[in-house]
Protein backbone atom coordinates (compact mmCIF):
# COMPACT_ATOMS: atom_id res chain seq x y z
CA UNK A 1 0.00 0.00 0.00
CA UNK A 2 2.78 2.55 0.74
CA UNK A 3 4.22 1.92 -2.74
CA UNK A 4 0.87 2.79 -4.28
CA UNK A 5 0.74 6.06 -2.33
CA UNK A 6 4.27 6.95 -3.45
CA UNK A 7 3.40 6.11 -7.04
CA UNK A 8 0.29 8.32 -6.89
CA UNK A 9 2.31 11.19 -5.43
CA UNK A 10 4.98 10.89 -8.12
CA UNK A 11 2.33 10.70 -10.85
CA UNK A 12 0.74 13.89 -9.53
CA UNK A 13 4.11 15.68 -9.37
CA UNK A 14 4.98 14.53 -12.90
CA UNK A 15 1.67 15.76 -14.25
CA UNK A 16 2.27 19.21 -12.75
CA UNK A 17 5.79 19.35 -14.22
CA UNK A 18 4.56 18.38 -17.69
CA UNK A 19 2.31 21.44 -17.65
CA UNK A 20 5.37 23.63 -16.99
CA UNK A 21 7.64 22.08 -19.63
CA UNK A 22 5.90 22.93 -22.90
CA UNK A 23 9.25 23.94 -24.36
CA UNK A 24 12.59 25.17 -23.06
CA UNK A 25 11.56 28.83 -23.01
CA UNK A 26 8.46 28.00 -20.94
CA UNK A 27 10.49 25.88 -18.52
CA UNK A 28 13.15 28.54 -17.92
CA UNK A 29 10.54 31.30 -17.70
CA UNK A 30 8.87 29.34 -14.92
CA UNK A 31 12.20 28.91 -13.15
CA UNK A 32 13.10 32.60 -13.53
CA UNK A 33 9.74 33.57 -12.03
CA UNK A 34 10.15 31.11 -9.17
CA UNK A 35 13.82 31.90 -8.50
CA UNK A 36 14.51 35.42 -9.84
CA UNK A 37 17.95 35.55 -8.18
CA UNK A 38 19.39 32.50 -9.99
CA UNK A 39 21.41 33.51 -13.04
CA UNK A 40 21.23 30.04 -14.62
CA UNK A 41 17.49 30.37 -15.33
CA UNK A 42 18.09 33.54 -17.34
CA UNK A 43 21.15 32.12 -19.06
CA UNK A 44 19.33 28.97 -20.13
CA UNK A 45 16.25 30.90 -21.26
CA UNK A 46 18.58 33.10 -23.33
CA UNK A 47 20.05 30.00 -24.96
CA UNK A 48 16.54 28.75 -25.76
CA UNK A 49 15.50 32.16 -27.10
CA UNK A 50 18.61 32.30 -29.26
CA UNK A 51 17.90 28.82 -30.65
CA UNK A 52 14.38 29.97 -31.60
CA UNK A 53 15.71 33.12 -33.27
CA UNK A 54 14.49 35.53 -30.58
CA UNK A 55 17.74 37.47 -30.34
CA UNK A 56 16.32 40.51 -28.57
CA UNK A 57 14.89 38.30 -25.82
CA UNK A 58 18.20 36.46 -25.58
CA UNK A 59 20.11 39.73 -25.13
CA UNK A 60 17.77 40.81 -22.32
CA UNK A 61 18.23 37.49 -20.53
CA UNK A 62 22.00 37.34 -21.04
CA UNK A 63 22.22 40.86 -19.60
CA UNK A 64 20.17 39.82 -16.56
CA UNK A 65 22.28 36.68 -16.06
CA UNK A 66 25.51 38.71 -16.18
CA UNK A 67 24.08 41.24 -13.72
CA UNK A 68 23.25 38.44 -11.28
CA UNK A 69 26.57 36.65 -11.62
CA UNK A 70 29.34 38.73 -13.21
Amino acid sequence: MPALAIFALLAFASNRQIAVWKDSVALWTHEAEKYPYVFLAYNNRALADEAQGNLSGAIVDYTKAIALDP
